[in-house]
């Protein structure tokens, strides 16, 4: 699952959809998934959780990341939630020496 955080999250999926910028081309599956993703809002921010049916590898998860650092967003790449009420969840960072 990814979530991506950002304050435009409709804006986001528009160019993710339509393969504006930067932003990788989509599976059709892929597609279907983020066109239903939920955007959940909490104060300024937004969070749309897209149940992508594959893990993206190390490279990929930058490349994306990057690209959504310049529309001042994020990417986290999480195994599930751990408590889907709560929509809590938890991630590893691995930083590269």
């Amino acid at each position: 699952m990814l979530l991506i955080l950002t304050q435009k999250p409709y804006e986001i999926r528009k160019e993710l959809l339509l393969g504006i910028g930067s932003f990788v081309s989509l599976k059709s599956e892929e597609t279907f998934l983020l066109s239903s993703a939920s955007v959940r809002t909490q104060g300024e921010w937004s969070c749309i959780e897209w149940k992508i049916s594959r893990n993206l590898n190390l490279q990929e998860l930058i490349e994306l990341r990057a690209m959504f650092a310049k529309r001042n967003s994020d990417l986290l790449q999480v195994d599930c939630l751990l408590d889907s009420k709560k929509k809590s969840f938890s991630f590893s960072i691995w930083i590269p020496l």
